[in-house]
């Protein structure tokens, strides 16, 4: 991994340039630069997390602070993800006119896993198959601990390695014309560390994938800049998506063997994986594309009924330490919090204790577990109740966007404001992907769904819980109609040749899952693409001579 600075980066010829060290931006660089392209990667961080330029929010509550949502560094918000694999399936793509093969896709998601740290759980993540509304033998991967650069040091090192400059922030895109006319990307424009005059980087294929909203940022502001050559993307900035997280049931399992599925066990290689409730294309039919899991009750309540739970509590009571939920759930998802008072817990203990001693050991490996972190392990309690968590997709609208927030000028990023809300659909698909659950838990057998509260309470809890932006989906979308798009199924610019977007923002839809596992499928993609196009066009070329 060469370190340059700014004047060499100029110094230097590139096949390619990649702005953003996170996980679509190295999973498009390494696999280009191994092999045998040249190329840079331009980062506006260092070595270290640091928070981005924050935006203005017309619904602050509906959207997390970008203080705590992305991040700039080698590594990008790999710093911040809380290692969840899971990845899109057919019916994602089917439904929403996604403009490519779902095999195009899925043959990289083996890749993807390794690549995150993870590996692919030994049955299938989802079963299509299916005629249920919900899977309940889906899988969900947990990577391990760590930063990208744990797993890819060596592989950024190596002599046929990407050079890396950091510190350096893309401000805009160069653009240029062809012999016949068409708009084409030469490169970028980079404001670096120590270098007072705005940089110009160029190459053949630049590759912006800098998450949603630092690349939205960019875009708008070269959209003014550029307004005959970029005009036409109608699209920019909006259909902006995420989920809806937060627990608003319980679920009771009729047995003791089938909670331990649904707890996280080490993989033979990397990474743990855990059992979870998918929606089906039977579901989507009926706009539902979710899916649950089971995590603990927090330990202050003790409705858990679990004596490893209160004896926790009471300990953390009696030395005076703060409660911690470390369930790598994401934004949104919390439980009721209700302090039990210490005789509830104390009766826990007492009439729990078979339970407390099958169940010490798992809870002893998850504390000293190497792969993650704070492993959240489903903790055994006599009644086999556990909190029910949900993750949703958000319904593309257009009224959703990022948007100008603040004059553009010459070699500097513009202030942006972002409009996300969730709709009253929105919610009202949480509640009917519930009732669809319980439905097919009721025919399996395997347990029961509990709601907290009555429908109506139920529908402001989902409300009050719904916040994202973390997955940042959708604003420069793919399509096949630059009228209600972005990039075409390659993640190439409408319109403009040589311009790729990697990241959840080409996503035509936000899907049920987190998207990080088919970002860095797709990124690959890219990848493969650009490496194909540019061996045929040095083929033409070899040939012409």
């Amino acid at each position: 991994m060469p370190l340059i600075d700014a004047r060499t980066a100029r110094s230097r010829s590139y096949d390619c340039i990649v702005s953003g060290a996170g996980p679509a931006g190295l999973s498009v660089a390494l696999p280009l630069a191994e092999a045998g392209h040249r190329v840079l990667i331009v980062e506006a961080g260092s070595h270290e997390p640091s928070p981005g330029p924050d935006a203005e929010y017309e619904t602050p509550q509906a959207h997390a602070a970008a203080s705590i949502t992305h991040c700039r560094a080698l590594g990008g918000t790999s710093w911040l993800w809380g290692g969840r694999t899971i990845p899109l399936m057919p019916h994602d793509l089917l439904a929403s006119g996604w403009p490519m093969d779902y095999a195009d896709l899925a043959r990289h998601y083996q890749s993807a896993a390794i690549f995150l740290g993870a590996s692919p759980p030994e049955q299938p993540f989802f079963d299509p198959q299916t005629t249920e509304p919900f899977d309940l033998n889906s899988q969900e991967v947990l990577a391990n601990t760590g930063s990208l650069l744990q797993w890819h040091r060596a592989r950024m090192e190596a002599p046929y390695g990407p050079d890396v400059l950091l510190n350096a922030t893309a401000t805009g895109i160069i653009l240029g014309k062809s012999p016949r006319g068409g708009t084409h990307c030469e490169g970028l424009r980079v404001c670096a560390q120590g270098i007072p005059e705005t940089l110009e980087l160029r190459a053949p294929k630049t590759v912006l994938a800098q998450g949603g909203i630092e690349t939205l940022r960019l875009l708008l502001a070269d959209k003014v800049r550029w307004p005959e050559e970029l005009g036409h993307l109608q699209a920019l900035g909006r259909y902006y998506a995420g989920h809806l997280t937060g627990s608003v049931a319980s679920i009771v399992f009729r047995r003791e063997d089938e909670v331990d599925a649904f707890g996280w066990r080490p993989l033979a290689q990397r990474g743990s994986v855990r059992r979870i409730f998918r929606s089906t294309a039977a579901a989507m039919a009926e706009g539902v594309n979710m899916f649950f899991w089971a995590q603990n009750w927090p330990i202050a309540d003790a409705e858990h009924g679990s004596g490893l739970l209160s004896a926790k509590f009471l300990a953390k009571r009696a030395f005076r330490r703060p409660e911690q939920n470390t369930d790598p759930h994401g934004p949104g998802v919390a439980a009721p919090q209700r302090t039990s008072a210490a005789s509830a817990h104390l009766h826990n203990v007492l009439s729990d204790g078979p339970t407390v001693l099958r169940g010490l050991p798992g809870v002893i490996r998850a504390r000293f577990s190497q792969r993650r972190q704070a492993l959240d392990h489903l903790v055994p309690n006599g009644a086999r109740r556990y909190r029910l968590a949900y993750h949703a997709e958000q319904e593309s609208r257009t009224e959703n966007r990022i948007e100008l927030a603040g004059p553009v000028e010459p070699g500097r990023l513009p202030k942006i404001r972002i409009a996300l809300d969730f709709s009253q659909p929105d919610i009202d698909r949480v509640v009917h992907g519930h009732k669809m659950l319980a439905q097919s838990l009721s025919r399996s057998s395997i347990a029961e769904l509990q709601y907290d509260a009555p429908i109506g309470a139920r529908r402001a809890a989902i409300r009050a819980l719904a916040q994202d932006g973390y997955h940042q989906t959708g604003v420069a979308r793919m399509g096949a109609d630059p009228k209600d798009s972005v990039v075409g199924p390659d993640c190439e610019v409408h319109g403009i040749a040589d311009l790729f977007i990697a990241g959840a923002a080409v996503f035509r839809s936000s899907a049920g899952v987190q998207p990080t596992h088919s970002i860095v499928a797709l990124s690959m993609r890219i990848a493969e693409h650009i490496a194909a196009g540019t061996d045929a066009a040095s083929q033409r070329s070899s040939s012409a001579s």
